[in-house]
């Protein structure tokens, strides 16, 4: 590697800085990698492995049991029962996906200077290298042991490799795998789809392109998609039963309208939620200290690397005052909203905080006023069709993001696709022969770098050690559940009536199925959904079951018309069929009174 020119010194010292980041970053990664494979499986998990029981059972997916998502998890699940009888095979997949992240990150960077000289090929993968550990734990911490997100994260970046993979063709070979890549995410997670759009919006940049790397795979793996559930017997009832109850209940009836039109927490009317672009930037991103910067600086450079020559500076100079303006506001609305949040938990007066409310508010509309006088030394049509672009993506992201009613701590990894896709923005950037340009790249490489060599202060290490005092107790919980199974058989019972999802560490590993569809029913409505049709089936179940099992503290908390309609059916007097294999430890097993 010959250091020939004053960038190539720039570059061999962010290779040098680099190294030096890795070591801690990649003990870190081991830690992390260590704790996917034994740490307890989260609530959600066990719901997930409950649906891939039911798909060995026989069921059919939404008609027999309702999960209220697409049947991905459901299916891997199925394989991980079949494979290795329980959540281990799953656990595996799940370090694979979080190992993977920095690998194609690596490997993308690669792709795209593979014709550039030594010097920089050098420095980007080992900026790739960097740049995808530090999410690898970001996604590990926020939604690893089996969750939905970083399984489809993994799907979207691995369509980003194909995408990248060279600019030169896009061969019908490759459209497959887009497609299977596509088909695999939204598969996981319907919101996937806005994903994946923001991403290739980001990559690709003309029509004709868009259409063939984007829509035709779209396209081809809606249809495959189809297919594979016409065949499984679940497209109907996905169409029917799921998507009816999602959208017409469950997303609107968990908060009612009027709450919901409130902009405090998550109470923003849903289109409104994509306006909260600094959630990108300060919760998720800015979990690392300069990633939030080098992902500012790579998008900076979309507008400036798309106007002429001699435009650059205005447009630079431009860009500037606008972001400068934005910035300030958005600070003064987010410490308004901060004391606003505080003063309603804590009581407390925040007057202080005025001064940097109206400092902000001054310079900010300084900026914008700047902003607008500047408008007729630039290409504004051009630079403004750049920015709806970047608005877009960020909004597109930002809406799935806050798609929950609350800020879910692992709906914030919907975003990390993005920031990959922001990562090869910034890559291609480093081949930009304009100084203006290069020196930005060289910004993010500086931000990208003193996040490595000063991560978080979340110690990975310790967090992974931290939680293994909560590794779950397979053995115990398997136990209990096959204790529950043969008390089932011997009564020749097929299925068993739950009330919450409280005694999931039970149902969840138990080779019977609970009573569907909602196995997740609650007591106060009849289920978590909003839904007269589940409303009646929970009732039925109620009015069917041959024994429920829960857990002792859900009988203390039922309605008193729940608890008279169970009372009356139901007794803990055990049949002789049962008593061998009874108390189950810390539930409670009801038994119907009389045969129906």
């Amino acid at each position: 590697m010959k250091i020939r020119t004053h960038s190539d010194w720039i570059y061999f010292g962010m290779i040098i800085l680099s190294l030096a980041a890795l070591p801690y970053l990649a003990i870190s990664l081991w830690h992390t990698l260590m704790l996917q494979l034994t740490a307890p499986m989260r609530t959600d998990a066990r719901e997930y492995m409950t649906v891939g029981r039911a798909i060995l059972n026989g069921f059919t997916l939404y008609r027999d049991m309702l999960d209220g998502r697409p049947p991905g998890m459901g299916l891997l699940f199925a394989l991980s029962i079949f494979i290795s009888g329980d959540e281990r095979f799953m656990q595996f997949l799940q370090a694979i996906v979080i190992a993977g992240i920095p690998c194609m990150s690596m490997v993308l960077a690669y792709r795209i200077l593979k014709e550039e000289r030594k010097t920089l090929q050098s420095t980007g993968i080992l900026l790739g290298l960097v740049y995808g550990t530090l999410f690898a734990l970001y996604t590990a911490d926020h939604s690893g042991t089996i969750q939905t997100e970083s399984y489809g994260a993994f799907f979207v970046i691995a369509y980003l490799l194909v995408l990248c993979w060279d600019s030169h063709s896009f061969s019908w070979l490759r459209v497959g795998l887009a497609s299977i890549c596509m088909m695999c995410s939204y598969g996981l997670k319907e919101p996937f789809v806005l994903v994946l759009a923001a991403s290739a919006l980001l990559i690709i940049r003309n029509q004709q392109d868009f259409k063939r790397k984007f829509l035709l795979p779209l396209c081809i793996s809606l249809a495959m998609g189809a297919v594979i559930m016409a065949i499984l017997g679940w497209l109907v009832p996905y169409f029917t039963i799921d998507l009816r109850e999602t959208l017409l209940h469950r997303i609107q009836g968990e908060i009612p309208d009027w709450v919901r039109t409130f902009p405090y927490h998550g109470y923003i009317p849903f289109p409104a939620r994509g306006l909260l672009i600094p959630i990108l930037f300060t919760y998720a991103a800015g979990y690392f200290s300069g990633i939030s910067m080098a992902m500012i600086c790579t998008l900076f450079t979309i507008p400036i690397v798309r106007a002429k020559q001699n435009e650059k500076m205005a447009v630079f100079q431009w860009l500037c005052w606008l972001s400068g303006g934005i910035f300030f506001l958005s600070l003064a609305a987010y410490t308004v909203m901060e004391a606003y949040e505080l003063r309603i938990i804590q009581q407390t007066d925040y007057t202080s905080t005025l001064p940097y409310v109206l400092s902000s508010v001054i310079f900010g509309l300084y900026c914008l006023l700047q902003t607008i006088w500047q408008i007729k030394t630039i290409p504004f049509r051009k630079v403004a069709a750049e920015l709806l672009l970047v608005f877009t993506v960020l909004y597109l992201t930002a809406l799935v993001v806050a798609m929950g009613v609350y800020y879910y701590f692992n709906h914030f990894v919907f975003a990390v696709p993005v920031y990959i896709a922001i990562f090869c923005v910034f890559v291609t950037t480093l081949k930009e022969k304009d100084i203006l340009t290069r020196n930005l790249a060289l910004a993010a490489s500086f931000f990208i770098v003193l996040s490595g060599l000063f991560p978080p202060q979340e110690d990975f290490r310790i967090a992974a050690t931290r939680q293994h005092y909560l590794a779950n107790n397979r053995i115990a919980e398997q136990q209990l559940a096959n204790k529950g199974d043969a008390m089932l058989w011997n009564c020749k019972i097929t299925q068993f009536l739950t009330l919450g999802s409280q005694p999931s560490y039970f149902y969840s590993r138990t080779q019977h199925s609970p009573l569907g569809p909602d196995f997740n029913q609650s007591w106060s409505t009849g289920t978590k959904f909003n839904s007269i049709w589940l409303r009646e089936a929970f009732i039925h179940n109620i009015d069917t079951a041959s024994v429920i099992i829960d857990m002792p503290e859900i009988f203390r908390t039922l309605p008193q018309k729940t608890s008279q309609r169970i009372q009356h059916q139901y007794t803990q007097t055990v049949p002789p069929c049962a008593a061998a294999y009874l108390p189950l430890e810390g539930l409670t097993v009801l038994f119907r009174k009389s045969p129906l």
